[in-house]
């Protein structure tokens, strides 16, 4: 699944600082309403979080009866450029695919990229946050 954003040269600066409140409700009603629009879906998604807060990002869990195994939702809260948010997803991209299975260890598969709401969109994968 290829990134739905594109990055635009002239990014506003303004734009650099996560400039909303980050709760259920804007994960809901931005970020997945994105999501469901670039896959032509409309699913019904109960949110939980934030399950876990540090000083760079929030992550989420969406789930849906419509979409096994749930998503992660991680948002930053501030970027020292724009672009680097889709270098985070090009990263996780790259160890997603390369990763062995028999390691044990996961890497989320990056479905989304966001840029506008700083965010990225992964699979829910079990483990410790």
């Amino acid at each position: 699944m290829s990134y739905t954003a594109e990055l635009v040269d002239d990014f506003p600066k303004a734009l650099m600082t996560r400039p909303v409140d980050v709760t259920a409700d804007f994960v809901r009603s931005s970020i997945l309403e994105t999501f469901d629009r670039s896959q032509g879906v409309q699913c019904e998604w109960s949110i939980e979080g934030p399950l876990l807060t540090t000083r760079n990002c929030w992550i989420f869990k969406a789930s849906s009866p419509d979409y096994p195994g749930g998503l992660a939702v991680k948002i930053y809260r501030q970027l020292k450029k724009p672009r680097r948010i889709i270098w985070y997803g090009e990263a996780l991209s790259r160890y997603s695919e390369g990763m062995p299975a028999e390691t044990g260890l996961a890497v989320p598969k990056v479905l989304q990229v966001q840029p506008e709401n700083f965010a990225i969109i992964m699979d829910w994968v079990e483990g410790k946050l």
